[in-house]
């Protein structure tokens, strides 16, 4: 007996059969949305000009301001609409308003850890 094998079908992953671009993007939810947004940011050159700007010693300042507006945005994102998630959202929310630099690097990594508080 021959075994015919039907060359259309050479994919047996999960993705049955479907070419790489027929694949769909899913969006993240809850921790795991919250926990890449933060780890995004990380990756950032704000992220990297913010933490330069807070070990120099500058605090408070429309500068710091600006950076830390653009590592806290991505991150409320992702927190925005999530379940207890007013808390994580205040605390980043009044630490942007007063241009604290280093609030914003407390709550950033503190969420890339675990995707919570």
């Amino acid at each position: 007996m021959i075994m015919r094998i039907d060359p259309k079908v050479t994919d047996h992953s999960p993705l049955g059969g479907f070419s790489e671009s027929d694949r769909q993007e899913f969006k993240l939810h809850g921790r795991r949305a919250v926990k890449a947004a933060a780890l995004s940011v990380m990756d950032s050159h704000a992220w990297t000009r913010l933490n330069e700007l807070h070990t120099s010693g500058v605090r408070f300042t429309k500068r710091m301001g600006n950076y830390c507006a653009q590592c806290a945005q991505p991150v409320l994102d992702a927190l925005e609409g999530e379940p207890l998630s007013d808390y994580p959202i205040g605390l980043i929310t009044h630490a942007v308003h007063t241009n604290d630099g280093g609030e914003i690097i407390r709550l950033v990594s503190k969420l890339s850890e675990k995707g919570r508080m």
